[in-house]
């Protein structure tokens, strides 16, 4: 083999096993960085005694403190126009309205048991209070709100996400992901996969889940569509991954004991599935309680008509967040997204 051929074949090697997939610092010195969640371009993080602000499109990006004073600010989620926070040391759930230049803090709920992940679901709220081994829930309605269990027993739950009626639970003690009926009166836990090492954050894309799993420093990841589901590598070499959230193709991550975040880009679309890929579907389809929008890449306003033109629901949408469609009467319906892409929904 002469000189440049060698050439040639190591660089498509190199190509093919490094091009598609990097791992890059966002931020780094940071304190005790936990969870994060990405919000249009802004990333929240919770770190410490306080959450930071950056922008994800900046080539240089510098975080600042938009909520500070905190002890142990935990899991992070979004509500309409509301950023909803875990403080697991003051053991309270708390809001802040994101269109105020300056956030106030407003007390949700007081006295719970180390909450940590949070997931949210029409007016319910369902907590993760790790020290307490147990799943409450509390409506969002309500003038003060009161936690009900919902599940206990569970060995640390650490982080928790929703997908329909599917509570998926980490249990970091339990060493692997549970998950429960919410719609059961008693539901009971089943264990969805096994054998982890303390995993904590979860992100769901269609039926792959990823896992960070904290003890053994790595993302892997379980295709729930499996009658068998096994972790699989899927990011390594990390420090201590808590949090992880996903947006388009880049998985953001808290390194908590790298007291950092960093960013893992996936572009290993084949060239003959790129095409299909990028276009975004709804799913579930028909439904009869939430549909979701695969593929959304940002925070995208849409519309949802019936058939005879009349707009029946408008919000916006974040990415991986679901619209509930419950309150809908049973039919077809027409959803337009912002950007002028419109997909037909069958509600059940």
């Amino acid at each position: 083999m002469n000189k440049q051929n060698y050439l040639f074949l190591i660089t498509l090697f190199l190509s093919l096993n490094f091009g598609y997939a990097q791992i890059s610092d966002v931020i780094t010195g940071l304190q005790e960085p936990t969870d994060l969640i990405v919000n249009g371009n802004d990333l929240y993080i919770s770190d410490k005694d306080v959450i930071l602000r950056l922008d994800i499109t900046s080539s240089s990006p510098s975080a600042v403190d938009y909520i500070t004073g905190l002890e142990g600010p935990y899991g992070l989620i979004i509500n309409g126009t509301e950023l909803i926070v875990a403080e697991s040391t003051q053991d309270k759930i708390f809001k802040v309205e994101l269109s105020n230049a300056t956030p106030t803090v407003v007390d949700i709920i007081l006295g719970l048991t180390g909450p940590t992940g949070i997931a949210i679901n029409g007016n319910e709220l369902f907590i993760a209070e790790v020290d307490a081994n147990k799943i409450s829930k509390i409506n969002l309605t309500d003038a003060n709100p009161v936690a009900v269990d919902v599940v206990s027993g569970l060995s640390s739950p650490a982080k928790i996400l929703l997908d329909g009626n599917n509570l998926y639970i980490s249990e970091a003690s339990g060493n692997k992901i549970s998950k429960i009926n919410i719609t059961d009166s008693n539901p009971t836990p089943i264990d969805v996969v096994t054998g982890l090492n303390s995993p904590v954050g979860m992100v769901l894309d269609n039926n792959m889940l990823y896992i960070a799993e904290l003890g053994a420093n790595k993302i892997s990841k379980v295709d729930l569509s499996n009658i068998n589901p096994t972790a699989v590598d899927y990011v390594t070499g990390l420090n201590g991954p808590t949090g992880l959230f996903k947006n388009g193709n880049d998985f953001y991550i808290t390194e908590l004991n790298g007291l950092k975040v960093s960013k893992f880009t996936d572009n290993s679309l084949s060239v003959a599935d790129f095409k299909k890929d990028r276009e975004i579907s709804v799913y579930p389809n028909p439904s009869d309680d939430y549909i979701k929008i695969s593929r959304l890449k940002e925070k995208e306003k849409y519309s949802i008509y019936d058939l005879w033109g009349k707009i029946i629901l408008k919000d916006y949408l974040n990415v991986n967040e679901k619209i509930d469609i419950s309150n809908l009467n049973n039919g077809v319906y027409l959803l337009k997204t912002e950007k002028g892409k419109t997909l037909k929904i069958i509600k059940k």
